[in-house]
């Protein structure tokens, strides 16, 4: 069992225990492919997406600082959004604050495409000037066997000024390919 696995058991058992409920997962949502978005409505990343493209993506993790580099915060990813279901958009319901920092999250899914888009912001509710790191990402599908195929700039290495990103499963880690039992996913940056 997983390290992820296992915590997600132990938090399952504490809550059944503790008669704690575990948001519910939105599963109702389908990509123009017929592909299933299973958002979590806790944090807003993307369970499987359908045919395993993703196993857990669109995390957000933050770290913020005072202007002297101190660090008041550091988190391994945000959750609690507590997202609801409006159309084809997850909005936050709650906003979760850390170390003076609120996060709003919403997700678009439009019906005649096979993307999401993400639009998360930050305020600072502190008054004083902070520096936030944000990190967004998360587990795809194909894993360990994960190869960067593409970039915008024609290459197989990412650089700041890529625009996007095609990555596909190849045990190989060949950026040519052939892409595996994983999909092809793309990502614009």
């Amino acid at each position: 069992m997983t390290t992820k696995a296992r915590a997600r058991f132990w938090a399952a058992l504490l809550a059944g225990l503790l008669g704690w409920t575990q948001p519910a997962t939105a599963t109702n949502l389908l990509s123009a492919n017929g592909y299933e978005w299973d958002i979590s409505t806790s944090n807003g990343y993307v369970n499987d997406g359908g045919d395993d493209a993703f196993d857990g993506y669109g995390e957000l993790s933050l770290r913020i600082m005072d202007l002297s580099l101190s660090i008041l915060g550091e988190n391994s990813y945000v959750s609690g959004f507590n997202l609801t279901l409006d159309g084809r958009t997850y909005v936050s319901s709650f906003t979760p604050l850390y170390s003076g920092v609120s996060v709003n999250r919403t997700i678009y899914a439009p019906a005649d495409q096979n993307y999401l888009r993400y639009y998360d912001t930050f305020t600072n509710t502190t008054g004083a000037p902070l520096i936030l790191t944000t990190i967004f990402g998360g587990n795809l599908g194909s894993d360990s066997d994960t190869t960067l195929s593409r970039t915008s700039s024609g290459d197989s290495t990412l650089t700041l000024g890529d625009h996007w990103a095609i990555t596909i499963e190849n045990g190989l880690l060949n950026p040519a390919g052939p892409a595996e039992n994983d999909p092809v996913v793309g990502v614009l940056l």
